[in-house]
């Protein structure tokens, strides 16, 4: 939860060292990476996630719970940037 507090307050730099204990559980959660600036940890972590998930694709991101819009989109991007398939 305090990673998601860090993130909802575009605090990624204090985000990222609990995301990466929650990557080594659930590897999906890259876009921090992502939203941070850290492009090359992005595709490091696709790579990563579709070793553990082969299937994972733009589809399963589109479906992500955001009640707010914008956030929903930039989340959705940071995906797609950092190297998901459609």
């Amino acid at each position: 939860m305090l990673a998601w507090a860090y993130f909802h307050n575009e605090q990624y730099e204090e985000a990222i060292p609990l995301w990466n204990k929650i990557i080594e559980l659930n590897p999906d959660y890259l876009f921090a990476y992502q939203m941070s600036g850290d492009e090359i940890k992005a595709r490091e972590s696709v790579v990563e996630i579709l070793r553990i998930k082969p299937a994972y694709s733009m589809e399963w991101v589109k479906k992500l719970t955001i009640k707010n819009d914008e956030r929903k989109k930039r989340i959705v991007e940071a995906y797609r940037k950092a190297g998901i398939p459609e």
